[in-house]
């Protein structure tokens, strides 16, 4: 079977019949021979599941781990962060459709960055990670792997950006009056570190001390302007331990 270097024999699947039933996420479709399934990313030949995007990159950019969005997790730092084609989502409201909504195929292998090259490009665009995002991470997943082994291997974190992991209170259209008052209720309810984004400048896109309320990771945006938390990750007031996962050169 003659493949371009975008096709790759898909991780998790198993054959029903001459069907296959993919296993990559929840939705388990089975898929006809010469089919592709609901994310319109793999297929059945010869009823073997094939990804058709291994290594083909829709989107690059070195972002602000805070845009993922993460907060605690290597805070300032910057995630060279690539996505692909094809989605197992249908949000109406997707503001990456035009990459979501395209279709791979077999034939088509336009923006191939092998993951050996992809981890070369880290360093050079001044990154400390990988991230993959834009679109749902799960259909990389044969990609991620091998990136985030090299990426290991050099002392890069990694990361994937799945859509139940976008857990920030976000500002659309939503008063600003609802969401501060979203977030005290969680505060209320114990949740330590709560957060607003899409809000430049507001308050609540700091991070306090939950024992004591000192100002310990002062933001603007997606962008660190202050920080305040000692080598141990404590508290600099009150000696509490802080959630947060650092490294020295972030300090």
């Amino acid at each position: 079977m003659k493949t371009t270097s975008c096709v790759k024999e898909a991780l998790l699947y198993e054959q029903a019949g001459k069907k296959v039933r993919c296993k990559t996420c929840n939705r388990f479709r089975e898929i006809a021979v010469g089919r592709l399934g609901f994310c319109k990313t793999r297929m059945n030949i010869d009823v073997k599941l094939y990804t058709l995007e291994y290594s083909n990159i829709s989107s690059i950019s070195a972002n602000p781990i805070e845009k993922k969005p993460f907060f605690h997790f290597f805070p300032g730092s910057k995630a060279l962060t690539v996505g692909s084609y094809g989605c197992n989502f249908s949000c109406p409201w997707c503001q990456n459709w035009g990459i979501s909504k395209a279709v791979p195929t077999r034939a088509r292998c336009n923006n191939y960055i092998s993951p050996d090259r992809l981890v070369r490009m880290v360093k050079g665009r001044g990154c400390q990670g990988t991230s993959i995002s834009f679109n749902e991470p799960t259909l990389l997943l044969e990609y991620s792997l091998d990136v985030f082994s090299l990426a290991k291997k050099e002392g890069y974190y990694n990361n994937p950006v799945y859509k139940s992991l976008e857990v920030g209170l976000y500002n659309g259209r939503t008063p600003i009056e609802l969401l501060e008052r979203t977030r005290e209720i969680g505060r209320t309810e114990g949740l330590n570190y709560v957060y607003l984004g899409n809000v430049p400048g507001h308050p609540y896109e700091n991070t306090y001390c939950p024992h004591c309320d000192e100002l310990l990771i002062k933001r603007y945006g997606v962008d660190v302007v202050g920080y305040h938390l000692t080598s141990e990750n404590k508290c600099p007031m009150c000696g509490a331990n802080i959630a947060v996962k650092n490294k020295d050169y972030l300090i």
